[in-house]
């Protein structure tokens, strides 16, 4: 069955590095911009705050439409973080139109082009897709492209979207027509009827699909606040929860999306999911059910369940949209090891950046856990893996976090006993160290210190402890060329 998976986009984008030694990034830039003529695209939100002509990305929130920050998707570059404008999106139609040439010059090979063009997928009819492409008596999915047929012609399609943009591009071969359509508003569907709109008008179709889509777009909007309603309406009032609030907190594991933790805050339960970017309000509903309400207002509500073991005890932990269960950390595994042990992450310590941890002192008692990457024979600060002036979380996949036992001071930072996440900034002259509390989603400090340059590389991110004094201890930090330490030590208040 057709499933789209922007992993899987991920995953063809690495073979580039892997193949070639050259970021996604800059062969993209090499091989596709500059040869087209796409001299205003590139792949990272970074910067573009300071450009003179940016649009800017939309949402609605609360029914109204509301300016939103760029949403940095680096980490996952080739599923859709190109960014450009109508001239050079006119640039890649003429190429494919071309079939894969440009100015005469071949940058695929027809073969490899005719088959991007060709079904490898069929798409069952019925439900939204029959929305998005009525009238279609055949649909599928060809390499990175959606293909189907409209008035007797061949058409090739793809949208593209991220929070607060929405792109539609549309061609037909056989006419060499194409046509794209780019919007800054993640909560319309005026993209895809335009494009369609104008295409009707080359082929001479009078459908309009404007007005098609509007009773559609208007009945999904009753629908949404139907259900709303019904689901008010369903809540069973005064029914639950099974326990006090503090049974529920502790740590939720999944091997796809990490650690979820709970805790109490303000009287309610906190969700901090490690592969969401903000912290996540649950408001008890019925039963073990919360609503859960994300800080990052963009992304509405949810719902969260917990499960309870037969001896009733709270095991498990569900969230609308992530469609996987975090299963509870026992206790004695958290305070020993950075790593569940369960079947699917003890995996983790033989993949390409194995998880690891570094005790410190006992005048500063803390654990330290950490993945590591390797560098591959690659250059590493400052390159596309680690560009300079970027948040890093400092390893690999899970994120690096400190437990800390008792209050401890990190290069002059004072914190209290608890777990946090460090993030750094690296820089040639210094990185900021930043500490978050992962529940929260907030930051409790930063500070810099600077970096001493190794001559002989070191493949591996690696942290090593050593003990300075009674109640201090170092941290330091090495990875190809690159050297930071971060002093360590017992306090007696936060």
């Amino acid at each position: 069955t057709f499933g789209y998976q922007n992993i899987m986009y991920l995953t063809a984008g690495e073979t580039i590095p892997a193949t070639t030694g050259r970021s996604w990034d800059d062969f993209i830039k090499e091989r596709i911009f500059q040869p087209l003529g796409m001299t205003n695209s590139n792949t990272t939100t970074r910067g573009l705050d300071k450009l003179p002509d940016v649009a800017t990305p939309h949402t609605t929130i609360a029914g109204k439409l509301t300016a939103i920050d760029y949403r940095q998707i680096d980490n996952i570059g080739p599923a859709g973080s190109i960014n450009s404008n109508v001239l050079d999106m006119a640039q890649w139609i003429r190429f494919h139109l071309n079939g894969g040439k440009v100015n005469g010059r071949g940058l695929l090979a027809p073969a490899t082009h005719a088959e991007m063009f060709t079904m490898q997928m069929p798409i069952p009819p019925g439900g939204p897709m029959e929305l998005l492409y009525p009238g279609a008596n055949f649909l599928g999915y060809g390499l990175g492209w959606f293909l189907f047929d409209h008035a007797g012609r061949k058409v090739v399609e793809h949208s593209g979207g991220i929070d607060g943009m929405t792109t539609e591009l549309v061609m037909v071969p056989s006419e060499k027509l194409g046509v794209i359509v780019l919007t800054n508003s993640g909560s319309s569907f005026v993209a895809f009827p335009v494009a369609r709109g104008v295409i009707n008008k080359f082929l001479g179709v009078t459908a309009d699909p404007v007005a098609a889509m509007l009773p559609m777009v208007a009945m999904a909007a009753t629908a949404g606040a139907r259900l709303e309603d019904s689901i008010v309406k369903a809540r069973a009032t005064g029914k639950g929860p099974s326990h006090d609030l503090a049974a529920y907190v502790g740590t939720y594991d999944n091997p796809m999306f990490g650690p979820a933790r709970v805790a109490v805050d303000s009287g309610r339960l906190l969700l901090s999911i490690d592969a969401q970017s903000a912290a996540v309000d649950l408001e008890h509903w019925h039963y073990d059910v919360f609503r859960a309400a994300s800080r990052d207002r963009r992304l509405g509500k949810a719902w969260a369940t917990f499960r309870l073991a037969p001896n009733g005890g709270v095991e498990g932990l569900t969230v609308e949209g992530l469609e996987q269960e975090f299963v509870r950390r026992p206790a004695t595994v958290t305070a020993i090891s950075c790593d569940p042990g369960d079947a699917d992450r003890s995996r983790l310590a033989t993949r390409p950046s194995p998880l690891d941890s570094v005790s410190i002192g006992a005048g500063a008692p803390a654990r330290l856990c950490y993945s590591r990457p390797s560098m591959r024979g690659r250059a590493v600060f400052g390159a596309p893996l680690v560009p300079f002036d970027s948040v890093w979380r400092t390893g690999a996949n899970d994120p690096t976090t400190l437990n800390a036992t008792g209050p401890l001071e990190i290069a002059g930072l004072k914190i209290a006993a608890g777990t946090y996440t460090i993030t750094t900034i690296p820089a040639k002259a210094g990185w900021q160290v930043i500490l978050t509390d992962p529940v929260r989603s907030q930051e409790v400090g930063r500070v810099t210190v600077a970096t001493e340059s190794l001559t002989v590389p070191v493949e591996m991110f690696t942290i090593r402890s050593a003990s300075t004094g009674p109640d201090t201890a170092e941290l330091t930090l090495e990875w190809e060329k690159t050297r930071v330490r971060l002093p360590i030590k017992g306090t007696s208040r936060p």
